[in-house]
């Protein structure tokens, strides 16, 4: 049979065929549109194909950046943008490694610095010396082994199925902890929480969606934010705390919004917060791909009595609440809540007798967390964060370092920490700017950023740590350090 082209092209159609089909190519449009804006409003109700819908609207976009980027393929087979790494940035700073901006100041301590290394294709934790401006040893996740090790992943991982932040490649290690003994616990972004040995082995995982930072109360427990599932009808981020033995066992979680609901402070969360997602990627960490109303950014144990607190009483930051609260879990009391005066905060502090530190981001956030453009609008197009000092006792407000962090225009969006030094300096992890700082009233000391092996690029920094010069290093073997002769990228 001849295949003629002008019989298909002039057939003749009925009518009634073309109304109809019209009528489907409506209803189509309209359930395709319908699909794409629940997924983009994060409506967990919304069918199985709503993001792949969501998937086919953003054609365009993709098309753009694989002209714009090229493409490749990842290490699992994956077609990916060529320069698609998220941890890889940009070098904007100018410089790479430690920076000394006060010549006549010498600081002897050590960064605990948690990156990524483009060079082994996995994150990275060091001790580097400030005084030797070097590193003096470095721990290596071993992904595999982690999976190996957490019946999740194993199980993930034999059936095939993706889940983005737990791959290798992005394995973080955010907010590292380092034991007297040269162990490590660390947490990658919403997922295990990890101690490794001085070797790099692992000793134990913790399943879970642990994140930000961790911290040790007085028994040598760690603990540490986390978000409690409800399997099919988990609606919503859940934010929780958790301690973890030295051993790897969870002692104790506690849901913060039931604290919160207990103490009479429900409406904090249920009346205050937009409960609608920023969006159902599933690559994406949890509190993207759920409501979010509370954040929870920081546990601060506090380690022995005075006027104000008692020993176990915890801190609590929670950033979609601007609030800062101090809870007795040996009464399940709520002892002093304190709504700002600071905005999307992180990382709180105690420094004794009722007075507390807590990152100011000083953001404000719009539809999505990391974008700057509301927080440009209410700093009059200059936005800077910055480490602030609260008195519960008189409600006074200290900024001690106001004026050089506005001079600077030193600004993160989203996370950050500080850390109030013995001589009143502070150490900042600028999340925004990758890069960690130390900072008196007068001016900056030096800088630190992560440099990689390509050309002008950076690594994203998870919540890096600053030691002090007495801290122990016996583990360390004498002449056996795994980069004595090696400085930092």
């Amino acid at each position: 049979m001849k295949f003629d082209p002008e019989k298909i092209i002039f057939f003749k159609v009925e009518l009634w065929m073309v109304f109809l089909l019209g009528l489907f190519g409506l209803a189509g449009t309209v359930l395709f549109g319908w699909s794409v804006l629940k997924t983009e409003q994060g409506v967990t109700e919304s069918t199985w194909y709503s993001p792949l819908a969501h998937h086919i609207a953003q054609t365009p976009r993709y098309a753009r950046m694989a002209w714009n980027k090229g493409l490749t393929f990842d290490e699992s087979g994956n077609l990916v943008f060529a320069d698609s790494h998220p941890f890889v940035l940009e070098n904007k700073l100018g410089f790479t490694g430690l920076k000394i901006e006060d010549p006549g100041f010498q600081d002897r301590g050590y960064l605990l610095v948690s990156a990524y290394s483009d060079e082994r294709n996995s994150t990275m934790v060091y001790l580097y010396s400030l005084g030797e401006k070097k590193k003096i040893w470095e721990w290596i996740p071993n992904h595999e082994e982690i999976v190996e090790k957490t019946p999740r992943l194993k199980k993930l991982q034999a059936t095939g199925e993706r889940l983005l932040q737990n791959e290798r490649k992005i394995f973080t290690s955010v907010n590292p902890y380092l034991t007297e003994d040269g162990h490590l616990v660390a947490a990658t972004w919403h997922g295990v929480l990890v101690k490794l040995d001085p070797q790099s082995n692992v000793v134990w995982t913790v399943d879970g969606h642990f994140h930000h930072s961790i911290n040790r109360d007085t028994e040598g427990n760690f603990v540490i934010p986390s978000v409690q599932t409800h399997g099919e009808e988990t609606f919503f981020c859940d934010d929780t705390y958790v301690i973890v033995s030295p051993k790897g066992r969870i002692i104790e979680e506690r849901s913060v919004l039931k604290i919160l609901e207990d103490n009479g402070y429900g409406d904090l969360a249920w009346g205050i917060q937009s409960w609608v997602a920023q969006t159902r990627d599933p690559n994406m960490p949890l509190p993207q791909r759920l409501p979010d109303p509370i954040h929870l950014n920081d546990v601060y144990p506090i380690l022995a009595d005075d006027n104000w607190a008692k020993k176990g009483d915890l801190l609590l930051s929670c950033r979609n609440l601007g609030t800062v609260l101090q809870y007795r879990p040996s009464t399940g009391k709520i002892i002093r809540l304190q709504r700002g005066p600071w905005l999307n905060q992180h990382d709180v502090n105690y420094l004794g007798e009722g007075k507390i530190s807590v990152f100011d981001n000083q953001a404000v956030r719009g539809k999505f967390d990391y974008d700057p453009k509301f927080s440009k609008i209410y700093h009059d197009g200059k936005p800077y964060s910055q480490p602030v000092i609260f008195n519960f006792d008189s409600g006074e407000v200290s900024r001690p370092y106001d004026r050089v962090f506005a001079q600077h225009e030193l600004f993160t969006q989203i996370q950050g920490t500080q850390q109030i030094l013995e001589n009143g300096d502070v150490f900042v992890d600028m999340y925004g700017e990758n890069q960690l700082m130390r900072v008196s009233q007068d001016g900056i000391r030096w800088r630190y950023a992560h440099g990689l092996s390509e050309p002008n690029t950076i690594s994203m920094l998870f919540w890096c740590r600053y030691l002090p010069k007495d801290t122990d290093l016996s583990w360390i073997p004498q002449g056996k350090s795994l980069a004595a002769d090696s400085p930092a990228p």
